[in-house]
């Protein structure tokens, strides 16, 4: 856990948190194909990546939320 401004305010406090990710990768015997299988923040976990106290100039917090659950497939070729 951690707190995002010097002061330590306790409503800009992070609470503990892990992010899951992988990949999948397949390659041909030659080199010139692959193609992988991948996701990011596999459990879809909610957490702030910034947070500012904005609170004495415009009366508000910035608060800027992690990336959703995503996923794909990439597919190359080497020429």
């Amino acid at each position: 856990s951690h707190y995002f401004e010097l002061v330590n305010l306790p409503r800009l406090w992070q609470p503990p948190h892990a992010e899951v990710s992988g990949q999948l990768r397949w390659e041909s015997d030659n080199g010139r194909w692959n193609a992988s299988a991948w996701v990011k923040n596999l459990t879809n976990a909610f957490y702030y990546t910034i947070r500012g106290d904005l609170m004495s100039g415009f009366g508000l917090d910035y608060n800027h939320i992690s990336a959703p659950r995503t996923f794909g497939v990439s597919v190359g070729t080497r020429f």
